[in-house]
C-alpha cells in the first residue's frame, strides 16, 4: 500500500504532486484523488506562493505521476542557485502510519528547469520534483513515483506543498490550471485531468506625497506634489487633489505664464526628462497648466478650479499608451508661488487617484498651519463716469489697519475697459495721489509715465514735497480688459501703524461697451502673505428722450390701440415707453372720426303690386351704392344714385335699403324706406303691425318685438342677402333676441309669418 509519500529501500520517499480543482472518471477500481490549490497574492505580474494539497482515501489505486501546467506566468528560474529552498511541505502515509515535514531545496539549474530536492527534517534527500518554464507560455511541474512496493493501492495518505514565491503571475485577468494524474493501473487502469481558471487582480499602489513650503495661514506657498509606480502595476488614468480650503491666486497670473517645474521618468526609465508648467488657460475661477518640456512639446496637461465656497482642485488625466500597465514611473513637480494657504489652523489634502482598469486608490495629507496674522487690506474703485466707449478718470483707493503686517504689492484685473497711451509721452502727468502712512504722516503724489509698453505703460509715483520715487504702477491691456500692478516701497520693519492711498488715473482709461463687469485681484505682504478682493462695475451707453407725434383718422365704430391701451373716441392720447437704453419714447397721438351722413331714399312709399318704381339717393359719385329690396326685385340701376324696382303681391308692406361706402372706405348707416303695397284684387291679408328691432344695425344681438297679445304661435326667418335661411324658429310671445354669433356681418331679411306676417331688414356690423 503506496501514498504519494512513500519510502522504498533506500529510504527514498517519492513526492508526487497533484494540482487543482478536478472532474474524474472512474474504471473499475477507484481512482479519485481530493486536491485543492490556492494562490497568496493573486496579482498580476507580482510573484505568488503556491500551496497545494493532495489526498487520498484507503483503498485508491496508487498515483503512478502527475504533471501540473499553467497556460502563464513563469518561474524566477534566473534568480536559482543549487541550494535555495524554495518551499516547504508536510504529510502522512501509511493511513497515518508515517507523517513528517519536508522542504525543496535546488538541485541543479538550467536556463529554463531546475530539478528540486526533497529533504526531510533529517537533510534526508527523500524524493525530488522538477520545475520548468514553457517555451509556449506558462509553467510546468512535474513528478513521479518509480518505487514498486508490489501493490497497487494506497491505505490512505496526504501531503501538503507549497513553492515559495518563485512564481510570478501572468499580466492577465485570470490563469488556468491543469493537471493530468495518472494511477499504476494505465494504460489499462483509472487516471485523472483536472482543469480550473483563478482570477487575478491588478497591482495599483502608487506612492503619493504633497507638501508646501510655508505653513503660514494667508501666504503664498509652494505646493510639490510626487507620484511613482513600481513595474507591473495597472496604468494610472486620472489624478485629483482636492484642498478642503486656501485657493489658487489666478488673479496674479496671465497666459504664457510659467508657474512651475518639474521632472519624470517612464517605461522602468526608458525616459526621463525636465518640463515645465506654462498657463495655457485662464478664467476667473479656472486655469489650465501645460506641462512642455525642452522642446517646446506638450507633454500633459491638468486644470486648477477654485471653488465657490473654499478650497480648490488639481485634476489630471494621463495620456493612453495602449496597454494597462507600466513598466514603472515617477513624477515630480512644483507650482510656484500661486497657492494662498487658507485662513485656518489645519489643510487637509486628498488625492484621488483612478487607474485604466477602474482600481481606485485615496491619500489624505494633513498640514498644520502656524498662528494666523492680520492681513487684510480694504481697496475700493471708482469711475468719474460710466458711460460706454468714452474716457475716465479711475479711482483706486487701498488702506489698512494699524498693525497688520506691511503691503508689498498688489494686482488688480478688470474684466474690461482699456488703456489709451497713443497720445502720451514718456514723462507725461497722468495722474495724482494722496494719502497717509506711519499712522499720521499725510503725503501728495504726482504719476508720470516712465515708460511705454507694447501693452499700456510704466507709472511712476513721485513725492511733491521731496520728488522721490515712491512706488510704481504697471499698467496692461489685456485681451480683455485691463491689469494694474503695484508695488510698494519697503520701510525697514513688517507692520504697519495704518496707512492708506488714493490714486487716481486721469483720462487715461476707457470704458467698455455697455454691460456688467468684474474685478478682482490680491494683495501680498512683506511675509508673503496674501488676501484676495473682487467687486463690480457697470457700464451705461448715455440716451435722449424721444417724442414722437401722429395722427388717425378712423371710421365711425373703429377703435385704435396703443401698446395696453384701447381708444373709440376722438381726442389727444400721451403714452410714454421705456427703451433699452433706458431712456423714454413718448409718443402724443391725435385721434378722429370721418363723418359720414345716411343718405336720404327717395320715391313713392304707397305702391300698387307688380308695379315698377324708381328710387332715388343723393350721394358723391366716389361712393359706392349698394340697393337692396324686401318683398320686391331690382330690375336696373344697382351700383348708380337710381334704382328700378318691382313690388310683389300686397296687401302688404316692402323696404327698400341702401348701403353707401365713402371713398375712403367709411360706411354711412344703412338708409330705409318703407313701402306700402296694395293689391289689385283678391283678399286682403291681416298685416302684423308694430314691430320694433333695436338695435340696428347691431354687433353682439338685437331685440325684436312685435304685437301678439294672444301669445299665438309666430315662425321666425332670419335669411342672408342672397336668400339663404340662417335662423329658423317658432315662439309664443312677442319678443326674441338675434344673437351675432356666427354670423358674418352685412345685410339680413327677417320674417315673421303666423295670424299676421311682416318682413323686416337687420344689418349686422
Amino acid at each position: 500500500m503506496k501514498s504519494i509519500l512513500q519510502k522504498n529501500s533506500n529510504s527514498n520517499i517519492i513526492l508526487v504532486l497533484l494540482l487543482s480543482f478536478f472532474t474524474l472518471s472512474l474504471s473499475a477500481q477507484d481512482f479519485s484523488p481530493e486536491v485543492s490549490f490556492t494562490i497568496d497574492n493573486p496579482v498580476m505580474g507580482q510573484a505568488s506562493t503556491f500551496s497545494f494539497e493532495i489526498s487520498q482515501s484507503e483503498g485508491e489505486t496508487d498515483i503512478l505521476n502527475s504533471t501540473i501546467t499553467t497556460n502563464g506566468g513563469s518561474f524566477d528560474i534566473a534568480s536559482l542557485t543549487v541550494g535555495d529552498v524554495v518551499g516547504s511541505g508536510s504529510g502522512f502515509i501509511g493511513g497515518g502510519s508515517s507523517s513528517g515535514e519536508f522542504s525543496l531545496v535546488v538541485n541543479a539549474v538550467t536556463e529554463n528547469s531546475a530539478d528540486l530536492d526533497v529533504v526531510d527534517s533529517n537533510s534526508d534527500v527523500i524524493g525530488m520534483m522538477n520545475i520548468s518554464n514553457s517555451s509556449n507560455n506558462g509553467v510546468s511541474i512535474y513528478a513521479s513515483n518509480t518505487y514498486d512496493d508490489g501493490n497497487n493501492e494506497t491505505a490512505g495518505n496526504l501531503q501538503q506543498v507549497e513553492l515559495t514565491g518563485i512564481f510570478t503571475n501572468p499580466m492577465s485577468s485570470s490563469v488556468v490550471i491543469s493537471s493530468s494524474i495518472f494511477s499504476e493501473l494505465e494504460p489499462n487502469g483509472p487516471s485523472a485531468d483536472y482543469s480550473t481558471e483563478y482570477d487575478l487582480l491588478g497591482d495599483f499602489s502608487p506612492a503619493v506625497s504633497v507638501s508646501l513650503s510655508s505653513q503660514e495661514p494667508s501666504t503664498f506657498t509652494n505646493l510639490t506634489f510626487s507620484v511613482s509606480q513600481d513595474a507591473g502595476e495597472e496604468d494610472m488614468a486620472t489624478v485629483t487633489y482636492v484642498f478642503d480650503g486656501g485657493s489658487f491666486a489666478l488673479s496674479s497670473i496671465s497666459v504664457g505664464d510659467v508657474v512651475g517645474s518639474g521632472s519624470g521618468s517612464y517605461g522602468g526609465g526608458f525616459a526621463t526628462g525636465n518640463y515645465s508648467i506654462v498657463v495655457d488657460q485662464l478664467t476667473v475661477v479656472t486655469a489650465v497648466f501645460d506641462a512642455v518640456d525642452d522642446s517646446e512639446n506638450v507633454i500633459a496637461t491638468f486644470s486648477v478650479v477654485n471653488y465657490a465656497d473654499g478650497g480648490a482642485e488639481i485634476s489630471s488625466t494621463s495620456p493612453g499608451d495602449n496597454n494597462t500597465t507600466t513598466a514603472g514611473n515617477s513624477n515630480d513637480f512644483t507650482l510656484e508661488g500661486i497657492f494662498i494657504t487658507p485662513d485656518s489652523d489645519m489643510l487637509t489634502m486628498t488625492a484621488d487617484l483612478v487607474s485604466e482598469m477602474q482600481s481606485s486608490q485615496t491619500n489624505t495629507f494633513e498640514v498644520e498651519l502656524e498662528e494666523l496674522v492680520d492681513f487684510s487690506p480694504v481697496i475700493e474703485v471708482a469711475f468719474a463716469n460710466n458711460d460706454c466707449n468714452e474716457a475716465s478718470d479711475m479711482t483706486f483707493t487701498i488702506s489698512q489697519d494699524a498693525d497688520e503686517i506691511d503691503m508689498a504689492s498688489s494686482i488688480l484685473t478688470m474684466t474690461g475697459g482699456s488703456f489709451d497711451f497713443s497720445s502720451s509721452e514718456v514723462g507725461d502727468l497722468v495722474g495724482t495721489g494722496s494719502g497717509f502712512y506711519a499712522g499720521d504722516i499725510a503725503f501728495n503724489l504726482s504719476l508720470f509715465i516712465n515708460e511705454i509698453t507694447a501693452t499700456g505703460a510704466i507709472i511712476s509715483a513721485v513725492n511733491d514735497d521731496d520728488e522721490t520715487q515712491t512706488s510704481s504702477f504697471t499698467l496692461t491691456n489685456l485681451a480683455e480688459g485691463v491689469q494694474i500692478t503695484t508695488t510698494s516701497p519697503g520701510d525697514n520693519n513688517t507692520e504697519t501703524a495704518g496707512n492708506s492711498t488714493s490714486v487716481t488715473l486721469s483720462n487715461v482709461f476707457t470704458n467698455p461697451d455697455e454691460g456688467d463687469y468684474e474685478f478682482y485681484g490680491s494683495f501680498t505682504s512683506e511675509l508673503n502673505n496674501s488676501s484676495e478682493f473682487d467687486g463690480v462695475y457697470g457700464v451705461v451707453c448715455p440716451c435722449e428722450d424721444v417724442e414722437v407725434s401722429e395722427e388717425f383718422t378712423l371710421c365711425a365704430g373703429e377703435t385704435l390701440t396703443i401698446g395696453e391701451n384701447t381708444y373709440d373716441e376722438a381726442g389727444e392720447y400721451v403714452n410714454v415707453y421705456a427703451l433699452a437704453s433706458g431712456c423714454d419714447s413718448t409718443v402724443t397721438t391725435t385721434l378722429s372720426f370721418f363723418e359720414v351722413a345716411t343718405p336720404t331714399i327717395s320715391g313713392e312709399t304707397n305702391a300698387t303690386e307688380n308695379e315698377s318704381y324708381d328710387y332715388t339717393v343723393d350721394a358723391q359719385d366716389e361712393s359706392i351704392l349698394q340697393w337692396g329690396v324686401v318683398n320686391g326685385e331690382i330690375n336696373s340701376g344697382q351700383g348708380s344714385a337710381t334704382a328700378n324696382i318691382t313690388w310683389g303681391d300686397g296687401p302688404s308692406t316692402g323696404t327698400v335699403w341702401l348701403l353707401l361706402t365713402e371713398e375712403n372706405g367709411c360706411k354711412a348707416d344703412t338708409a330705409f324706406l318703407e313701402v306700402t303695397i296694395s293689391e289689385t284684387v283678391g283678399i286682403t291679408e291681416n298685416t302684423l303691425l308694430g314691430v320694433n328691432v333695436y338695435p340696428n344695425p347691431f354687433k353682439e344681438f338685437t331685440t325684436v318685438e312685435f304685437n301678439n297679445p294672444n301669445n299665438d304661435t309666430y315662425r321666425i326667418s332670419l335669411m342672408d342677402a342672397r336668400g339663404r335661411t340662417v335662423m329658423n324658429t317658432s315662439i309664443q310671445s312677442s319678443q326674441f333676441i338675434i344673437n351675432k354669433e356666427n354670423l358674418q356681418e352685412g345685410i339680413y331679411f327677417l320674417e315673421i309669418d303666423g295670424k299676421n306676417k311682416s318682413r323686416q331688414i337687420v344689418v349686422i356690423q
